[in-house]
């Protein structure tokens, strides 16, 4: 794949919206009550910001981990593994 194939692929995944993420819709409603819409905005908060969400548990924070890893992002604050 291209180089500009790729920044295109990478765009396009941010843009996501989280309806669109496969998370349940408690998810979805607490992400959208704090302004999250998409994926771009879910990588510009930590854990501990989307934690203070009402309704934004453990098994959430979880399922957005799974989704970011899939697609080689992270949480804000979150150090790299490799």
């Amino acid at each position: 794949m291209s180089e500009n194939a790729e920044l295109a692929k990478a765009f396009s995944t941010l843009e996501w919206p989280v309806a669109d993420l496969g998370l349940p819709k408690r998810a979805v409603n607490a992400l959208r009550a704090g302004g999250i819409e998409r994926l771009n905005d879910i990588v510009e908060w930590s854990e501990h910001e989307l934690r203070a969400l009402p309704n934004c548990g453990a098994a959430t924070i979880e399922a957005l981990r799974t989704i970011l890893r899939r697609d080689g992002l992270q949480l804000k604050g979150r150090a790299k593994t490799v």
